[in-house]
């Protein structure tokens, strides 16, 4: 997970997959150009600041302004970035995070000795919904050692969560592990779709395992779980 402090604000820094899908795109979001600066990234194109700016009627990246004084070049370098994910070590990890926040003493209350970050690196290859857990998971900031106990077999399902995509099933396990709330909604794809559902269907399949929040009596499990993930 990258991340940048600008103008004492963090920023995620979305890698070169994330930055070419605008959906992807917030506030708190920010893009590398010509691989020397991380910009911010505004939804307001009459704003002059230095930064990447998008929305509008056709939702496009509308302007790019650079940074243009030396003091702005430094302020907007890449040199700024953090990746918590390279630390290996717990005083690395607190460097790291003293870097992020621009403070030599700073250190996260959430942090002690021996802290284990977990942090599922997401590929190009990741499914969608692969991709958000990771995503949703890293963003808790967990300390994976005090979660051993909620895992059937810790190794074999830190391998699970680290491949390109997942069965609901599974899906369901882990976020009830991290305590992620996961809700489906089935709805008509638009509104010229044939025999239109009547309304929209949603449940929440996190916290009843047995039948995944479906209550009804003609769904089943298969006897044996095979899944190839």
């Amino acid at each position: 997970m990258k991340k940048v402090n600008i103008g004492g604000k963090i920023h995620t820094v979305l890698d070169e997959n994330e930055s070419n899908d605008l959906s992807n795109y917030g506030p708190d979001k920010a893009v590398i150009i010509d691989e020397q600066y991380v910009l911010p990234v505004y939804n307001r194109p009459k704003r002059s600041a230095v930064g990447v700016y998008y929305g509008g009627k056709d939702s496009i990246i509308n302007r790019i302004v650079k940074p243009s004084t030396e003091e702005d070049k430094e302020k907007y370098s890449v040199d700024n970035i953090v990746d918590l994910q390279t630390a290996t070590t717990y005083n690395e990890l607190v460097e790291e995070y003293n870097r992020l926040h621009n403070s030599e003493t700073y250190v996260p209350k959430t942090m002690k000795s021996g802290f284990k970050g977990y942090y599922p690196e997401t590929r190009a290859n990741d499914s969608l919904i692969m991709k958000t857990f990771k995503k949703a998971v890293s963003d808790k900031n967990v300390d994976i050692s005090e979660y051993r106990s909620r895992f059937a077999s810790i190794n074999n399902d830190l391998r699970l969560m680290s491949a390109e995509d997942i069965t609901l099933k599974k899906l369901t396990e882990y976020c009830n592990v991290f305590d992620i709330q996961v809700k489906i909604e089935l709805s008509n794809k638009n509104d010229s779709v044939a025999n239109p559902l009547s309304k929209p269907y949603e449940c929440i399949v996190t916290d009843n395992d047995e039948h995944y929040g479906y209550e009804d009596d003609n769904y089943y499990e298969d006897e044996e779980d095979d899944y190839d993930i």
